[in-house]
């Protein structure tokens, strides 16, 4: 059982991580602080931190950004983790956390909705493929008693934008005092307050004659305590040091995908295989107009290793292709053939140690050997035997089931 000592309990937020809570079997509250005391709750609200008298395992902050060092100073001095869920925070704030990191596990973001998280990755990834051709604006609504402006969520995608950009942009907050016309260097971020909007926030790609958006809307402040409760429970399993939405994902989101190639062909050469050379080899597949897959190259004194896969029907043409090279290099060749590519990916593959540990492992215990190997930040793709691919295929999913 996980105990919670929630801040701002008797505010809005309070109530709905109050409900979202009581719908688990796992965690309970145990104490609340607020402005003024209560014992209108089945736990004990006090006024202040320093009143508190039970033990929690995690704090759930949802109080406001001006009592930030008294929260963490309380869960320094008790050893407790932190999830703080306010937003507003200066960069001196931002600091702040950093350093109790340090000493005790701390999960902050600046939106604890799972889609808000969502439609950072997808903006990461549109900016990195439009960056050249396209202008960048962020629109968030919210109602109008929320204080601080732009959103820290707004923030929080245009600092994520930005670190998947070549070349880094400056921000621009509206434009009623700028009397030119836009730089290719800016992003905007906009604020418009009204009603009792919970939130949305949008980002645009403006292209030539063309608009990319991505849209996340809130209905309901419970999304948010939907996100907190996911983030109170993977904290409280974890050693000091500073956590996000992202790591979350990762662990939750490590693999979400296995899938198979068979009739693969995979050519291993050995020997002195210089920067030209090396080039000559793919750039003879490339005008037979063959796709290669795996590649994989490594130099260990005089020698190299080069390996790369194709299907099974390009076999013969690679061999014909490459044999000039091979006799007049003094290359040696090793060639399996009937193999199958395995893929497995997942989108917290890069924020999650040890997939790679994972996957070896739970193929070694099975009797499968993996003849080639190769990595990106969200994917291991690797070569089996044919025959046991279907094995393969079977040990993995039900270790990521």
């Amino acid at each position: 059982m996980i105990d919670v000592l929630i801040t701002g309990a008797l505010g809005v937020m309070g109530g709905y991580v109050r409900a979202a809570i009581e719908q688990t079997d796992d965690i309970r509250i145990v104490a609340g602080v607020d402005l003024t005391a209560s014992d209108a709750l089945p736990y004990p609200v006090y006024a202040s931190l320093d009143d508190v008298k039970e033990s929690p395992q995690v704090v759930l902050d949802f109080s406001h950004f001006s009592a930030l060092t008294s929260v963490l100073n309380y869960c320094i001095s008790h050893k407790t983790a932190v999830v703080i869920c306010t937003t507003g925070h200066s960069m001196e704030q931002r600091a702040e956390i950093a350093a109790a990191a340090k000493e005790i596990p701390v999960f902050f973001s600046a939106n604890m909705s799972l889609g808000v998280n969502l439609i950072k990755r997808l903006s990461q990834d549109a900016a990195g493929v439009l960056e050249n051709a396209f202008d960048i604006e962020l629109l968030e609504k919210h109602h109008n008693r929320k204080i601080d402006a732009p959103s820290g969520t707004a923030v929080m995608l245009a600092e994520a934008i930005n670190e998947s950009l070549l070349h880094k942009k400056h921000f621009v907050y509206e434009r009623q005092s700028r009397h030119e016309k836009r730089g290719a260097d800016e992003l905007g971020i906009h604020s418009i307050r009204g009603g009792s909007t919970v939130g949305e926030h949008s980002v645009f790609f403006y292209g030539e004659d063309e608009v990319v958006e991505l849209t996340h809307i809130a209905h309901s402040r419970k999304i948010f305590a939907t996100g907190a409760v996911s983030a109170l429970r993977y904290i409280s399993q974890k050693n000091p040091g500073l956590y996000n939405m992202d790591n979350l994902f990762a662990e939750e989101q490590s693999v979400t995908e296995i899938r198979t190639l068979p009739h693969q062909t995979v050519f291993h050469l050995m020997g002195r295989i210089t920067p030209d050379l090396f080039t000559k080899v793919f750039e003879l597949i490339a005008k037979a107009s063959i796709s290669v897959d795996l590649i994989t190259f490594s130099f260990s004194g005089v020698i190299s290793h080069l390996s790369f896969s194709v299907d099974n029907r390009f076999s013969s043409a690679i061999s014909d292709l490459i044999g000039d090279l091979m006799e007049k290099h003094a290359l040696t060749l090793d060639m399996m053939a009937d193999l199958t590519r395995i893929t497995v990916k997942g989108p917290g593959m890069e924020f999650e140690a040890g997939v790679g540990a994972r996957v070896f492992s739970t193929l070694n215990a099975a009797g499968i050997p993996p003849l080639a190997v190769g990595t990106s930040e969200e994917k291991i793709v690797l070569l089996v035997p044919g025959k046991l691919a279907d094995k393969a295929e079977e040990v993995l999913k039900k270790e990521y089931a």
